[in-house]
């Protein structure tokens, strides 16, 4: 039995892969009758003897609708912490990697500045994050 919802898993979630790999739409690939997968009632077994009380492999990998997947992590807050000369600088070169020179240089003019080295201790924070949201 549990071969056979293994089976049933795996060829759920290799459908899903090629939905996702296709762009297709993946919720009503998802909801499709012929890969749902019932889960299993060892609730009962374990109701009924002290000794099928722990939870047995098929419970743990059962899925059900109450499972539902991490949320991703929300965008980074604001740091407490006091940013470096060197975090700003890292920012720069990285902003001008992927965007070119003169992205930063359209940032600098917005703080009253040609570089990056101009910059104040106070403004760190805000070029800083302007740095960042710009990538």
């Amino acid at each position: 039995m549990l071969e056979t919802e293994i089976k049933k898993l795996t060829a759920a979630v290799e459908a899903l892969n090629s939905k996702l790999s296709s762009g297709g739409d993946l919720i009503a690939a998802a909801a499709a009758p012929s890969e749902k997968v019932a889960t299993p009632p060892a609730k009962k077994a374990a109701q009924a003897s002290p000794a099928a009380a722990a939870p047995s492999i098929a419970d743990e990998l059962a899925i059900t609708p109450e499972t539902k997947p991490e949320a991703a992590p929300a965008a980074p807050a604001p740091a407490t912490e006091a940013v470096t000369k060197d975090a700003v600088i890292a920012a720069v070169i990285e902003l001008a990697k992927t965007k070119g020179r003169d992205a930063p240089v359209a940032i600098f003019t917005n703080f009253g500045i040609t570089k990056a080295t101009e910059a104040t201790e106070a403004q760190y924070g805000e070029l800083h994050a302007a740095l960042v949201a710009a990538l």
